[in-house]
């Protein structure tokens, strides 16, 4: 018997983390804190389903709905973001999978222009079963760049990149963990420079940051110049 949660208070918690714990497509942002951190945020409305198949938990599907502009432009850019993909069983049945994406697609397809599920694990064994539910499967260039010592990471940058490091070295620039808000207020006014004139996207609000750096996992670096 497949069943569908589309609220978190249906969800097992316990069965939740443990999905969460054994699945091979596993991440933060398929987690219970991750869900209440999007609540926390003003400018985005968190959505989730589940479903459970047996009696067992099989999948969960959390992410947010997000616009951007004035009201004309936020209309034409209502946008549903699942980052990381899926949180899915290894031995999911290919019903409970649809079963999902149907749910998802049915409920949120009243508030949003399109579902864009930011895959960051491998999900090509079921793209046949998101084919069939008229998602299209998307390439997306990746790139992994191999770390295993200082040395090697330094050489796998860029020379632009490696001039950069040795004029910091050279004029004793030094690195500190930071908790300052006026920090963060700088950093912030560097990347909505870079997003504004070269990346030319959407940026997210300064509450998105400041919320972030309060979680645990979280660790925010300045780097000071004497």
């Amino acid at each position: 018997m497949i069943e569908i949660y589309t609220k978190v208070s249906e969800i097992d918690i316990v069965e939740w983390n443990q999905l969460n714990y054994n699945s091979p497509v596993s991440s933060f942002f398929q987690t219970k804190e991750c869900y209440s951190f999007y609540e926390s945020l003003s400018f985005i409305k968190p959505f989730l389903f589940a479903v459970s198949e047996d009696n067992s938990l099989k999948a969960v599907m959390c992410g947010y709905i997000v616009a951007d502009g004035n009201l004309f432009k936020r209309f034409f850019s209502r946008r549903a973001i699942v980052p990381g993909g899926l949180l899915l069983d290894a031995d999911i049945s290919d019903e409970a999978l649809s079963s999902l994406l149907k749910i998802a697609k049915k409920t949120l397809s009243k508030d949003v222009i399109y579902i864009e599920l930011r895959n960051y694990s491998d999900f090509s064994i079921y793209k046949s079963v998101f084919e069939i539910n008229n998602y299209s499967y998307l390439k997306h260039l990746n790139f992994h760049v191999s770390t295993p010592d200082l040395d090697k990471a330094f050489s796998n940058l860029s020379s632009t990149k490696r001039r950069d490091i040795r004029v910091s070295c050279k004029e004793n620039a030094t690195w500190f963990e930071s908790t300052s808000l006026e920090d963060l207020k700088d950093y912030y006014k560097l990347l909505s420079d870079l997003y504004r004139n070269r990346i030319k996207t959407p940026l997210f609000k300064f509450e998105f940051f400041e919320k972030i750096i309060q979680m645990p996992f979280c660790k925010f670096f300045v780097i000071k110049y004497n």
